[in-house]
């Protein structure tokens, strides 16, 4: 007999746009996951998410669309929900990154009380209030926690759930998200348009992706005489105008080339040597796998879930995103700049090995197998 499952994520039309471009590495989630339990002969799938211009999706064998945003109407939504589930019994019931007062829930983000502990000090003042309101209110959203089984991304949001919840860590596991590895061999920096490295950043926004950070850490290395060249996927940059007057301010107008959009990264990741992810937190990073499966060096805040993929020196670089983050950074940058070609090859080498580890599939298993 197959095993009934319904899946829960607020919006299906986010999965199937008109342009087929999937935007965001929490909906790139979403999309494996459904897939796969849609590939699954010995599952029968309940899909259920926001009434859209998508109606129904091949392979599912059951869709409950609600009406309205399980954000902003969570009360009504839940129990539009809950009440569909009564009447059509699921053996495993999964929420993707929406809090539930039952059933499993695959967390893609941080808590608030997280973020609130990982802001610098002179920010907390200012927010410590509603972080411990909102707090409040995920603590009630997800109600009696014992006995239920979670899913994560990382094992630093697994701490983060299992210290603000009073989740048993035994029934908290990480899946770490996939990526498709490129066959071909990374590039020598003489394959470069420039004769010097190239660092590379998707930036969605300045300020929680670390862009600011990113920009004050390569003012440091250009004004201690360091040659190098970026490309920044900023498609927001028209309104920005911060991120725009620092790079000016800095000099680095001529560096710096701000790419739009990309709705195929392939080429991006085969153009840069670095890739640098300097988000003030970042559940994650999907971005970084990607980026090594180009045979890119990866540079990671140390808070990122991606970070736990990486051995120092080794399969690429972390840094400490608490203390002087941008002076940080610019070390790394500096030490990867100092680097021979051939230590390039040996890490950009490495990188690949430690994203082949790490597919879609095994994520999509790890998650199956314990519903």
């Amino acid at each position: 007999m197959r095993k009934k499952v319904a899946l829960v994520f607020h919006s299906i039309d986010i999965l199937f746009p008109p342009d087929g471009g999937v935007k965001g590495g929490a909906n790139r989630v979403n999309l494996v996951l459904l897939q796969a339990l849609i590939a699954n002969p010995d599952i029968e799938l309940t899909l259920i998410s926001l009434a859209g211009g998508v109606k129904s999706v091949a392979g599912v064998d059951h869709h409950f669309f609600f009406e309205k945003s399980i954000y902003t109407h969570k009360a009504v939504v839940m129990g539009q929900i809950a009440a569909f589930l009564a009447e059509n019994p699921q053996d495993s019931i999964l929420f993707s990154d929406v809090i539930a007062p039952f059933g499993s829930t695959l967390f893609h983000s941080h808590s608030f009380a997280h973020r609130q502990a990982i802001k610098p000090w002179w920010v907390k003042p200012f927010t410590v209030g509603a972080t411990i309101k909102r707090h409040r209110v995920q603590l009630k959203d997800i109600g009696d926690v014992s006995n239920r089984k979670f899913f994560t991304v990382s094992k630093a949001v697994k701490a983060d759930w299992s210290h603000h919840f009073g989740m048993d860590a035994n029934l908290v596991h990480v899946a770490y998200p996939g990526v498709e590895v490129s066959n071909e061999t990374p590039k020598t920096d003489g394959q470069n348009q420039s004769d010097f490295p190239v660092f590379g950043m998707v930036n969605t926004s300045s300020l929680k992706k670390g862009g600011l950070l990113f920009i004050m850490a390569l003012g440091l290395l250009k004004i201690s005489g360091h040659r190098f060249s970026v490309k920044m996927i900023h498609p927001k940059i028209a309104k920005d105008p911060l991120t725009s007057v620092l790079i000016t301010l800095l000099g680095l107008k001529s560096t710096i080339a701000v790419l739009p959009f990309q709705p195929d990264t392939s080429a991006f990741y085969k153009s840069i040597d670095a890739f640098v992810m300097p988000s003030l937190h970042e559940a994650f990073g999907l971005v970084v796998t990607e980026a090594m499966s180009h045979g890119v060096i990866p540079i990671v805040a140390s808070n990122a879930g991606a970070a736990e993929l990486i051995e120092p020196e080794v399969t690429g670089f972390s840094f400490d995103i608490k203390h002087f983050p941008a002076w940080q950074l610019f070390k790394v940058l500096k030490q990867v700049l100092r680097l021979n070609e051939d230590r390039r090859m040996q890490l950009k080498l490495a990188a690949i090995d430690i994203a082949k580890q790490y597919s879609w599939k095994r994520f999509a298993e790890t998650i199956i197998e314990q519903l």
